[in-house]
């Protein structure tokens, strides 16, 4: 005669609800949403960071044409190494000219609008007393939509 093992009743575990199944599935789910969310906050917060970068930067060129921060002149020397030809053109030509093939060395092509408010003046004073003597000794190209230096190289 085969005896019972255990006492008592017991319950067919293959007819249980799987609760931990539920309980992965549940928790993958909200793994999955809050990746999700994470996911929206970052590219959010970059957003608002370059929107915030960007109103910056407009505050600060708005107080620039104004007037009301100075800009310091632009050191060419410690930006660029023009040659000794260039040198010497400037040598012989100081005062505007100078100053235009020094604008020119550091900025590349520029209009002539470009050229006139790098240097602070009239555009067509720089047309007629810049640009046209600095075209007249060959020493600026038309280049697409403005004017470079030759090079002398």
């Amino acid at each position: 005669m085969s005896q019972p093992l255990l006492e008592g009743t017991y319950e067919d575990i293959a007819s249980m609800p799987n609760t931990r199944d539920e309980e992965l599935d549940s928790l993958s789910a909200r793994v999955a949403e809050l990746e999700s969310s994470l996911a929206e906050a970052e590219s959010r917060a970059k957003r608002e960071a370059v929107v915030t970068v960007l109103n910056l930067l407009g505050a600060a060129l708005r107080q620039v044409a104004s007037g009301k921060i100075e800009m310091p002149p632009l050191d060419v020397a410690t930006t660029t190494a023009p040659s000794s030809r260039w040198e010497a053109i400037k040598q012989r030509n100081p005062g505007r000219i100078a100053q235009a093939v020094d604008t020119l060395l550091v900025h590349g092509t520029m209009s002539v609008s470009n050229l006139a408010s790098a240097m602070r003046m009239d555009r067509s004073n720089c047309s007629k007393n810049v640009v046209t003597k600095l075209r007249s000794m060959g020493l600026l190209v038309i280049d697409g939509t403005g004017f470079k230096l030759k090079d002398l190289g």
